[in-house]
Formats: C-alpha cells, structure tokens, sequence
C-alpha cells in the first residue's frame, strides 16, 4: 500500500528514469530483468511528510553513511522496460533508517515490490557522492554489450583497453574526462563489489563490471546514461575495427595533446 503521494519533483524524476529506461531497452542494455536505476531525492521529500508509524522495517545492514536516505529505485526482478508505461510494475521509494540497519518501502510496496539486488551498490554510491558534494544524485547500472565485452579480455595487454577507447574518437575523451575503468570480478549485489564501484567512481566516469556491466552517476540520470552511451560507443567502435582486421591506432599522443588544448 503506497504511503506517500508523489509531489511534482518526484514525478519528474521518475519520469526522467522512464525516459532512461526507454532509451536502453532500444539500444539492449536491460535485457529480461538485467539494469536498475537509482536516485536520492532526500532532498524533495520533508521527514515530516512521512507517516513512519505504520510502515514496516526490513531489517538489513545498509552501508556505513547511508541512514536517513530517501531513494527511488528500480525493483528487484522488474524488468525495467516496463518503466514507461507503468512505473509502478518496476519502481519503488524507500526510507533508510536511522540506525543504519533497515529501510522501509514509502511508495508502492505492493505485490511485493522489493529495491533493486543491486542496493547496496547504489546506496555506497549515493553516498560517496554527499561526501564530495559533486552535486550527483543518481547512478545507473546497465549491461552495454560491448563494454562487457572487452571486460572478457585477459590478454597481456588488456590494461590498454582503457587507454584506446579514450582515445577512439575525441568525444569520448572531451565528455568523459577522467575516462573509463575495469574492475575486477565480484560478486553481483555484494559489499565488496559496492565499495569497489563507490571507490572506482572517484577516479572515473564510468566503471566497468568484468563480464558483467557497467556504472556511473551522474546529476540526473540522463546525464548517468550518456556518460555509459558515450563510452560504448568508444568500445562498438573498437569492436569495430577488431572485426574488420583493423588493429585500431587511436588518436595519437600529439593529437590528445592538441585535443586538450581545444578542451581547455
């Protein structure tokens, strides 16, 4: 049974999630019940505007920092296409607890609705991001194929990968400037992999899930989801040329230099 109403800033922003949801479905990156989206919104929604008394507590540790946070995030099991018709079938808002062992479902807990297997990774993230008040409220996890791709190869050269999809075309270097990284495998939904990401995320803009997917945060979630498409790209690109029996040259030392005058 819902709890809240949505007032018009919580509707804008589910519907900005929606629009990001459509987007990926059309270019195949949440496949079945495969993504989830987050966004704090602590902000747009007063304490007092919350009838804790009747709500139930899920028990569960949440990440150190991450009490009294309110989150819209995509549900367990959701498939998040479905985000744009219905955003009650893959979305729910829920209320992190004072003392850090709980949350409760303020926004449709109905049938069941749990957040995302993926919360603590996104949780560790929001608050990474109050930390540096970088102004990012949202994160988005996604499985662009080509990204996971190459998160496969293990060759001696594979900590070169970063480097030439940076240097693919100049968009990839002007939009994500602290480029992309590729993290080791952990286990999907675990702490580890939530303090991995969190961490990650300080150092660059996108972070990669070996044979799994990527992640990054972002002011809304749009920005969040063209940080992700601007870094596939850079890999279908690499992909590209691999399948063509080109060994892909990237921009050269000289012409990054120059392309970091023309940022500048």
């Amino acid at each position: 049974m819902n709890s809240i109403k949505l007032n018009k800033q919580i509707a804008e922003e589910l519907e900005k999630i929606s629009e990001a949801a459509g987007y990926m479905w059309q270019k195949g990156w949440i496949e079945s019940n495969g993504g989830n989206l987050s966004a704090d919104i602590t902000h747009l929604l007063q304490e007092q505007e919350i009838d804790f008394k009747n709500l139930e507590i899920i028990k569960t540790q949440l990440p150190a920092g991450a009490e009294n946070l309110i989150v819209l995030v995509t549900g367990k099991g959701c498939r998040l296409r479905e985000l744009a018709k219905n955003p009650e079938k893959a979305a729910c808002i829920i209320a992190t607890n004072s003392n850090g062992d709980g949350y409760s479902i303020i926004w449709n807990g109905r049938n069941g609705m749990k957040p995302t297997s993926e919360l603590a990774s996104h949780l560790k993230i929001h608050v990474s991001n109050r930390q540096q008040k970088n102004g990012k409220s949202t994160v988005l996890h996604a499985h662009p194929p080509g990204l996971i791709a190459l998160s496969h190869y293990s060759g001696a050269d594979a900590d070169k990968i970063p480097q030439m999809l940076w240097r693919m075309m100049p968009e990839v270097r002007i939009y994500l400037p602290k480029g992309i990284l590729f993290l080791s495998y952990r286990t999907p939904g675990s702490s580890e992999l939530a303090d991995i990401t969190a961490e990650s995320l300080l150092n660059c803009d996108v972070a990669v899930w070996k044979k799994h997917g990527a992640v990054a945060s972002g002011k809304d979630i749009i920005e969040a989801f063209d940080l992700i498409d601007v870094a596939e790209k850079g890999a279908q690109i690499y992909l590209s040329c691999l399948k063509s029996g080109i060994e892909p040259e990237g921009l050269s030392d000289a012409e990054m230099k120059d392309l970091e005058k023309f940022i500048a």
